[in-house]
């Protein structure tokens, strides 16, 4: 999916046009509508790296440059690409599983702080990461999460 979205990211330091300011919002709106979708089908891992893009995504657009605020058009695909954004948020944190996974394993996550404010931080992060394990460890046992981090602890799973 990390090359669908190559093609969605505007040129660094380029004059483009709105129009095609608003095209390159369409194609990932789309995008993430999709993996919305398809999220609950992922490994925990793979869900893990999407919402990494996702996340990515939405703090792209959280903001437009000002040149183009005035534009209706592109405050619409912004608010349409942060919906979408925020959907797939809800959908992946809704499964307790993944959640645990992500404070468990910890590796490029993105946490609830992170949508807020997009400051990814770990000094920031760490209370959230120290506060949930306990919680957390009593899902490990379940056999989705096994499967998941088996890898993780080079045992079989079951």
């Amino acid at each position: 999916m990390s090359r669908a979205y190559s093609h969605t990211r505007p040129a660094i330091g380029a004059a483009y046009s709105n129009v095609r300011a608003r095209m390159l919002m369409d194609d990932p709106c789309a995008i993430v509508s999709f993996e919305t979708e398809i999220a609950p089908t992922l490994s925990l891992a793979l869900r893990q790296s999407t919402e990494t893009q996702v996340h990515r995504c939405y703090r792209r657009y959280a903001k437009l440059p000002e040149g183009m605020r005035d534009d209706e058009s592109l405050v619409a695909g912004q608010a349409n690409v942060n919906a979408a954004a925020l959907a797939f948020r809800d959908v992946v944190n809704a499964d307790a599983d993944f959640v645990a996974y992500k404070v468990l394993v910890g590796f490029d996550c993105v946490y609830a702080p992170a949508w807020e404010d997009g400051n990814r931080c770990a000094a920031v992060l760490q209370p959230s990461r120290t506060s949930e394990p306990a919680q957390s460890a009593a899902v490990v046992d379940t056999c989705a999460l096994r499967q998941d981090f088996a890898p993780c602890f080079n045992t079989p799973a079951q």
